[in-house]
């Protein structure tokens, strides 16, 4: 009995506390109510039109994460921000994302939730989308659930990562032949 006392203990200390302010401010909750499990389950969905037009910030954004680069990863958020037409769910992901801190807030779940949006609507129509994408997928995202993106071009660079495990993961599906 000792031994649940103690973390439930500390759950009702956790519980206690809000978030701190700087979490809350300009709407932004933190992710901790997204952190338990993958994002795809329950983000925004594209139209292909929409994940076409953001396409080329998407690719962006996955270079930018792969190669551990904060800076290039907000600036390839700005990029895909109009197209949203800066209200909906991918605008407020996208928003998130934006006054993200950090790469790994960025990485899970946010780019996640996006990815999964984006594959969904590859799925749905890929002739909405150029040659020579492919449907990359990490078994190690969110300890071995696993988690997919899109990229150009069959060699692994992986933005869930970067650096760390860089070339882990492999193709699923080429989005058109």
């Amino acid at each position: 009995m000792k031994k649940c006392l103690l973390p439930l203990a500390a759950l009702g200390v956790a519980l206690a506390f809000p978030l701190a302010a700087s979490d809350t401010e300009h709407g932004h909750h933190g992710n901790a109510d997204r952190e338990m499990s993958s994002g795809s389950e329950a983000g925004p969905s594209l139209s292909p039109a929409l994940a076409a037009q953001l396409l080329p910030g998407y690719l962006a954004l996955q270079e930018a994460l792969a190669d551990d680069n904060l800076d290039g990863a907000h600036e390839a958020v700005a990029a895909m921000m109009e197209p949203t037409g800066h209200s909906g769910s991918v605008h407020d992901l996208l928003h998130e994302m934006s006054g993200a801190e950090t790469l790994e807030i960025i990485r899970r779940p946010l780019f996640d939730e996006l990815s999964a949006a984006m594959v969904a609507a590859a799925k749905e129509d890929p002739s909405a989308f150029p040659e020579g994408l492919v449907v990359m997928q990490c078994p190690m995202v969110y300890g071995s659930t696993g988690a997919e993106w899109i990229q150009e071009g069959e060699t692994v660079d992986n933005p869930y990562f970067g650096a760390k495990m860089l070339r882990c993961g492999g193709p699923v599906m080429k989005i058109r032949e």
